[in-house]
């Protein structure tokens, strides 16, 4: 077990859309974070979905993901993941420089 690391994506998380940390240079890079860059139409649709006849758009997209933390309702844009992970790349540079597997929690 010695080459397994634990990567915490909640506090990563956490830094970045938590309204209570809102200095932290990580939550500086986005204008949007809980409003996802593609929103659904309909509050049961979904980021994507299509009209019955598939010209019909049922969602909208942001004109600039990078400043937008979420994506759709739950994943990331690139820009949130490139947030994340440089935070864990500090934190795991600063406590360890061996390589190994993750364990995410």
């Amino acid at each position: 077990m010695e080459n397994v690391k634990v990567v915490d994506l909640n506090t990563a998380f956490s830094k970045i859309v938590d309204e209570q940390s809102p200095g932290s240079e990580p939550s500086k890079r986005f204008k949007y974070k809980l409003k996802p860059c593609c929103e659904s139409s309909d509050a049961d649709g979904f980021c994507g979905e299509w009209g019955e006849d598939e010209h019909v758009r049922l969602f909208t997209l942001c004109k600039d993901p990078s400043k937008h933390f979420y994506w759709d309702d739950v994943h990331p844009t690139q820009a949130g993941w490139k947030a994340v992970m440089d935070q864990i790349k500090v934190r795991s540079s600063s406590s360890s420089t061996s390589s190994g597997c993750c364990v995410v929690c």
